[in-house]
């Protein structure tokens, strides 16, 4: 199969370090299970201006450095990949790709096929849907934890799991194409039924 992961709470812990960030900035106390929602300027006020600049900002500092992978990520999908083929399909803006490549190089080396940035996160330029992505690019499941990326693959008939993350808990019926997996472990589960209905 062909399997897409989302990069940011996916296969890196990137918000709980922007949040480290967002507190020492502006001298708040928020914290990852405070995000019920995925736009963060929901939960910080504010613009979506303002967030993505600050995002951007957090981008090109040195808090990126101290990114890692999220916990059990690096050993479920080095195994996937020796039977699957994987790629990353993140809305990181286009101008981090250099950036993103040398992060996936250093936990991920050897892991994923091809890198998509679809510049959501971003104030200016075009950007692609990530539903787009998977059907140009043939993709069969595509792991995602934002629920409008993850239903619009749903929608696109693409099997879609929804990795659990405070943003999206209250989303309690799923809708068709869509299963909710709770960690790494239950990704590689979930995916190991598909192997043997495939059989």
């Amino acid at each position: 199969m062909k399997i897409g992961f989302d990069l940011d709470d996916v296969l890196a812990e990137l918000t709980k370090v922007l949040i480290e960030y967002h507190n020492r900035l502006l001298g708040t106390r928020f914290v990852l299970d405070d995000h019920k929602e995925y736009n963060l300027w929901e939960t910080w006020g504010g613009t979506r201006e303002e967030a993505i600049a600050e995002v951007l900002e957090f981008y090109a500092s040195t808090y990126m450095d101290t990114v890692e992978p999220v916990e059990g990520a690096v050993e479920t999908t080095n195994k996937l990949a020796k039977k699957h083929a994987l790629s990353i399909i993140t809305s990181r803006p286009a101008d981090l790709t250099e950036n993103t490549h040398k992060w996936v190089d250093k936990y991920y080396r050897g892991i994923f096929k091809e890198i998509y940035l679809t510049n959501h996160v971003s104030i200016a330029g075009a950007n692609t849907r990530k539903a787009d992505i998977c059907i140009q690019t043939g993709v069969d499941v595509m792991v995602e934890d934002c629920m409008k990326y993850a239903q619009e693959c749903a929608e696109a008939g693409i099997l879609t799991m929804l990795y659990e993350r405070a943003w999206n808990k209250k989303y309690i019926e799923l809708p068709k194409n869509m299963i909710r997996v709770y960690n790494m472990n239950h990704l590689e589960a979930e995916i190991e039924k598909l192997e043997r209905t495939r059989a």
